[in-house]
């Protein structure tokens, strides 16, 4: 017959299971609070599909969820989450080849959302902003995500750096090339032509 003392040990270790899950579940909500915007324009990003991008965001904070536990530094959450987000585009990307088309009228209320805004994001989104939105998701992933990353979500070469986990000069590179790119279209006369 079990002592009281073990009766008592196990709701003790109950209400402690209880309790983390319950500070989980917080963590989830303010996790999903301060980054689920943030996290929906970055799939969307990548997939060109509001719905989708929604599915791959609750993916990705499920995901947090159920690896809250391999977090160390609470300092680089905002990069752990960005690249949990990042990775589930891209295996959603290589199990998809569906070409979609980028609705603008969407991409419109995504960009007005309220944020901080660098000159360069604001000239992105307000001159001819949804034809040279177009242009910079029709540059090649890898220069589209330099360049969402550092003119839209305003993050620093280092934050890049570590979500992505590349090189600085790597992304300097893409980034520097992204621009070229987009600077050829405009000389060309192809960002007013379609």
């Amino acid at each position: 017959m079990p002592s009281n003392f073990s009766k008592q040990t196990n709701l003790i270790e109950m209400e402690n299971t209880n309790m983390n899950q319950v500070n989980a579940e917080i963590w989830l909500n303010d996790l999903m609070n301060e980054y689920g915007q943030e996290m929906i324009w970055l799939a969307y990003s990548y997939v060109r599909d509001k719905a989708i991008a929604e599915d791959l965001t609750q993916n990705a904070f499920l995901k947090c969820y159920q690896k809250r536990n391999q977090l160390k530094d609470n300092a680089s959450i905002r990069s752990w989450v960005y690249r949990i987000t990042i990775n589930g585009c891209k295996d959603y990307l290589r199990s998809s080849y569906v070409k979609r088309m980028i609705p603008t009228d969407i991409l419109q209320s995504i960009f007005s959302r309220k944020k901080t805004e660098s000159t360069e994001s604001i000239y992105l989104k307000n001159d001819t902003s949804s034809i040279l939105t177009e242009n910079v998701f029709s540059l090649a992933p890898k220069y589209r995500e330099v360049i969402i990353l550092y003119y839209f979500e305003e993050l620093k070469i280092r934050e890049i750096k570590e979500i992505l986990q590349l090189n600085e000069n790597t992304i300097k590179t893409r980034l520097k090339k992204a621009k070229e790119s987009l600077r050829k279209t405009l000389e060309r006369g192809d960002l007013y032509n379609g």
